[in-house]
């Protein structure tokens, strides 16, 4: 099973208890569990914050005005070489 395949796996089983709020409060103190846990990091680059993430949306921004984008077609192509 590769990375994204475990994602999704993870993800549907987390859909599969959203109508069950006792499991919910028992995930969340499971997850707040692991995020303390030591040697728990978060994905490097990933925005975590509410800060974090405002500032990563003001450097796309940023980047987008200074014309720094890629047409769509041209990423899927450059993605098909990898």
């Amino acid at each position: 099973m590769n990375a994204i395949e475990l994602r999704q796996q993870v993800l549907q089983e987390v859909v599969s208890l959203m109508d069950d709020d006792v499991a919910m409060m028992r995930l969340q103190s499971f997850l707040s569990t692991l995020k303390n846990e030591e040697g728990f990091e978060r994905i490097p680059g990933l925005p975590y914050t509410k800060e974090e993430r405002k500032a990563d949306l003001i450097a796309a921004e940023k980047e987008i005005a200074a014309g720094n984008v890629i047409a769509w077609e041209d990423l899927k192509k450059e993605m098909e070489t990898w």
